[in-house]
This record gives structure tokens, C-alpha cells and sequence, in this order.
């Protein structure tokens, strides 16, 4: 398994030593909903405006955590696939790619408490070299 873990930095090394610039693609983004300005509404229909808001960003925060989700999964089969062919640059590459945009997705939707500190160290190492020089497309 160390050696697993130096041959993986290793290879991020190389990567990073190569020039590119990442594409990124947007991470889930929480939505804000405005407040309702009409002071004259009677005071149930302000409720109601108030509970319609609240159930649409309930809604919109509930797809970006399925997202998240899905993220996490596709992120575990990458980690999957590179342990079976650690010389593999091309599954590396996506990987570090991965991580990068599932820890912009976690701090965009402020989930950063929610998940293990050790999940998010490792995100932030493989973010790190993704955001120094890009990642370079093998």
C-alpha cells in the first residue's frame, strides 16, 4: 500500500511537471432564493411565498447533494481503476481532475464539515496540483 501511494505521488509529480490548464467544469452551486418585497401581501400569503422559497431551495440543494454524490462515486471508481494500473497517466489524470471539481462542489454547497477531514485532505492534495500548473492531458 506505500508503495501504491509512492508510486501515485510520484506520478502527480510528473503530471504536474507538465504544462496544460485544467478545463473546469462547474461544481453544484447552492441557490438564493430573493425574499419576497411586497409589504402589503397579507401576512399568509407572505408565509406561503416564504415556504414556496424555502422548498425550492430545499429541492435545489437536494439535487446538488445527489450530485455531490454521483461526483463521489465516479471520483471511487477512478481510484478503483488507477490502483489496478498505477503506470495508467490517462486514469490519473481524470482522478486528479475529480477530485479537483468534487472539493469545489463540497465547499461551494459549504458541506466541508459534513465529510471526513482525511477525504478532504486527500481532494485538497490531488486539487493542490491540479490548481498549480493545470493538469496536463496525457
Amino acid at each position: 500500500m506505500h508503495k501504491t501511494f509512492i508510486t501515485l505521488f510520484v506520478n502527480i509529480a510528473c503530471l504536474f511537471c507538465l504544462p496544460s490548464i485544467i478545463q473546469a467544469e462547474t461544481p453544484p452551486m447552492p441557490v438564493k432564493i430573493d425574499q419576497p418585497h411586497a409589504d402589503s401581501l397579507d401576512p399568509t400569503d407572505k408565509q406561503l411565498i416564504m415556504l414556496d422559497n424555502l422548498i425550492a431551495v430545499t429541492q435545489e440543494n437536494l439535487n446538488n447533494q445527489k450530485a455531490l454524490k454521483q461526483m463521489i462515486q465516479d471520483y471511487q471508481k477512478l481510484q478503483y481503476l488507477y490502483l489496478q494500473n498505477p503506470k495508467d497517466n490517462e486514469v490519473l489524470y481524470h482522478m486528479v481532475k475529480a477530485a479537483h471539481h468534487l472539493l469545489e462542489g463540497i465547499k461551494a454547497n459549504h458541506l466541508t464539515q459534513t465529510f471526513d477531514k482525511d477525504f478532504l485532505s486527500e481532494l485538497t492534495l490531488f486539487s493542490n496540483v491540479a490548481n498549480k500548473r493545470g493538469i496536463p492531458k496525457p
